[in-house]
């Protein structure tokens, strides 16, 4: 009677959690070999401690997966249990858990718990029987349900509703996009004429390297009312034109942006930006139905100008398909930016700052900096995401994308932790530019430099 009611409830449970899954997706590759591991180790004897040590941690990982209710109900009755098919190894299994490891520094006891179902799967692997010795040393209490109890369990997601939520949400994007470019006419020459001297910025600062960035601003501020920027001739370059989800074209290429700007104007209209741009940095312009163009009067074989094309407008660039970037991977490239993440990589001897809401990070080895300056800079970070600098910064960005104004970010709200940095690109990873092999970090506000390594 008690085994039938056993499991009409595991029943009942497995079909109200049904969906749930672990959120971390190395948590739930780790959880999927312990089920797998468990399973063929008891098939082989159900007495094997490490086997039930594993059927226990997977339980802790998801109770509510019907595969370990269904291995921990037949352990409760002395049933036999059957091996599931899987290519799952102790091997592969103790790899993870040591990479995992590394990334749960800051939540001890579970870090603990890895190490220890670890060590115990395959003892006899190097790397995993050293982080348990050092745990040894410590004197910590290694007891495996005391670890559990002391242990948070993995956060869980309704992996189903997600998937829902993300693709109605594309939908929306989709419809909102089409709806947008249908909305979007040219507007006629006479109307683009009035909206010269009738729309303003109330600042604008641009230079001779970050030409394109003010260009692609004005796009920004004028194409819902059916005006695009354009660009003929020789006198400004660009590698390419991207097409936005409205149908707005935006320049990229090949020009890196400044340390400062070297023109800046405030409450002008449009048509008295177009002149001081027209006026510092050589180029013509003029309007049509639906466009304002730059243009110039260099000959088609006239030499390009030394000074006109120099380096690498990352910041631009950064803007457009981040794919084209991989052509600057080992690179050493000078930027700037400001830092809002410090965080630890899996290596522990490296740190890495995330710049500007995560379009930048730079991964430095934490013997490299000073450390009283990291610190210092650590704790400034942090107070000013505490204080809601972070959402205040955020909601600046997209006040400013939205009037098409620029963002000093050395004076916004933290301009302690604003650097300039000169590094090595190692790439692209989840749309942030990575850079590595720093060559110097440097606190623009104090002059300090975090790392220094200059020949």
């Amino acid at each position: 009677m008690n085994r039938v009611f056993l499991l009409i409830s595991l029943a009942l449970l497995s079909s109200a959690t049904a969906g749930l899954s672990i959120k971390n997706e190395k948590d739930r590759s780790i959880f999927e070999d312990a089920v797998i591991l468990s399973s063929q180790m008891l098939a082989k004897s159900s007495k094997d401690k490490a086997a039930n040590a594993l059927l226990k941690f997977a339980a802790w990982m998801d109770k509510s997966d019907s595969r370990v209710k269904e291995m921990k109900a037949k352990a409760v009755f002395g049933d036999p249990i059957s091996a599931l098919s899987g290519s799952a190894s102790r091997d592969l299994f103790v790899r993870k858990i040591v990479n995992r490891s590394e990334e749960l520094r800051d939540e001890s006891s579970k870090r603990m718990l890895y190490i220890v179902v670890g060590y115990m799967v395959e003892p006899s692997n190097s790397k995993i029987s050293g982080l348990y010795e050092e745990l040894k040393v410590g004197r910590f209490d290694l007891t495996l349900l005391k670890l559990i109890e002391d242990s948070k369990n993995p956060e869980m997601v309704d992996l189903e509703e997600e998937k829902r939520k993300e693709e109605e949400m594309q939908r929306e994007i989709e419809a909102s996009n089409k709806a947008l470019k249908e909305e979007y006419g040219k507007a006629p020459e006479e109307d683009v004429e009035l909206i010269l001297d009738n729309s303003k910025f109330k600042s604008f600062s641009y230079s001779e390297s970050s030409l394109l960035d003010a260009i692609n601003r004005l796009t920004h501020k004028l194409y819902w009312r059916g005006i695009q920027m354009k660009i003929t001739g020789k006198r400004i370059s660009y590698l390419e034109v991207k097409e936005a989800t409205n149908g707005a074209k935006f320049y990229y290429g090949p020009l890196y942006q400044p340390n400062v700007e070297e023109y800046a104007v405030e409450n002008k209209t449009i048509r008295q930006v177009l002149d001081h741009i027209s006026a510092n940095i050589g180029v013509l312009w003029r309007i049509g139905d639906g466009y304002i163009e730059f243009y110039d009067d260099l000959s088609p074989d006239a030499a390009t100008p030394e000074d006109g094309f120099a380096a690498a407008d990352m910041q631009a660039l950064m803007k457009g398909d981040l794919k084209n970037l991989m052509k600057y991977r080992g690179q050493e490239l000078e930027m700037n930016g400001l830092i809002t993440g410090i965080g630890r990589g899996m290596d522990s001897r490296y740190r890495y700052f995330s710049l500007d809401g995560g379009l930048t990070r730079i991964n430095f080895k934490k013997d490299d900096v000073d450390e009283n300056m990291y610190k210092r800079l650590e704790k400034s970070v942090e107070k000013w995401k505490k204080s809601g600098g972070r959402a205040e910064m955020i909601k600046k960005m997209r006040e400013a994308r939205e009037n098409g104004e620029e963002i000093n970010r050395r004076t916004m709200n933290n301009s302690s932790a604003f650097i300039r940095f000169r590094a090595v690109v190692d790439g692209i990873d989840r749309a942030r530019l990575v850079f590595k092999d720093v060559k110097f970090i440097r606190i623009e506000e104090t002059g300090e430099y975090l790392i220094k390594k200059l020949d």
